[in-house]
């Protein structure tokens, strides 16, 4: 019973989709304008035989000048400064001031490796050892990788940062300039990593006991 139920169904439901093809057809040929397709073939055939080809896109259709082009992107300021590693914190066993030792690398201005100077490795000799890159040819932690300017993108993520004067024990700052369309300097972004000292002892147990860096930016627009 229950199989020649479905099958009075099936033959039912194709019926009603002939029934409704039929129908359509029937109401195109008394109203074109309503069919879809109808529309669409007449657009193919009022299109023009040769159209014009479209400009590939990131050139320009104007005729070139007799000056110089202009740039179409911003880009990254090159350094004349040699690249400058830098460490802040301490790697000393058990120092008393800082938990932690930072190293920063300036591709990507980056993260090298962070040392933790009251643990030792599982060779029981070296200092513990994280943050490093697993792979030592790409991006450190923490580089960056690119800004975006109005609109336009430059990428960061093979640029050498230079090292700013002033670096302490508990920071080091690492910056970059970008340059604008016309080369002209246009941002400077600042870098800057910190590393906090132990608390006094006595306070220790409800502070983060100087386990604890941060990294923050600062942008300086030099375009006036």
């Amino acid at each position: 019973m229950g199989n020649k139920t479905t099958i009075v169904g099936m033959v039912a439901l194709v019926l009603v989709c002939i029934g409704y093809a039929y129908f359509l057809r029937y109401e195109y040929s008394k109203h074109p304008n309503w069919n879809p397709q109808a529309g669409s073939n007449e657009a193919g055939q009022t299109a023009p035989a040769n159209p014009s080809p479209a400009p590939a896109v990131g050139l320009t259709t104007t005729e070139a000048s007799t000056g110089p082009s202009p740039a179409t992107a911003i880009a990254v300021a090159t350094t004349q400064a040699a690249a400058r590693p830098a460490t802040i914190g301490s790697d000393r066993p058990n120092d008393q001031t800082f938990a932690l030792g930072l190293h920063l690398t300036p591709a990507g201005a980056a993260l090298a490796s962070v040392s933790i100077n009251s643990y030792k490795a599982t060779n029981a000799n070296d200092l513990y050892v994280f943050q490093q890159p697993v792979d030592l040819t790409g991006q450190g932690p923490l580089a960056t990788r690119s800004v975006t300017v109005d609109g336009q993108n430059a990428d960061l993520s093979q640029v050498t940062w230079q090292l700013a004067p002033g670096s302490t024990a508990t920071d080091a700052t690492y910056a970059v300039v970008i340059l604008s369309l016309d080369r002209k300097p246009m941002l400077l972004i600042s870098k800057t990593y910190r590393v906090r000292p132990r608390p006094p002892e006595k306070n220790r147990d409800n502070t983060s006991a100087g386990y604890e860096a941060d990294v923050s930016y600062l942008l300086q627009n030099l375009s006036g």
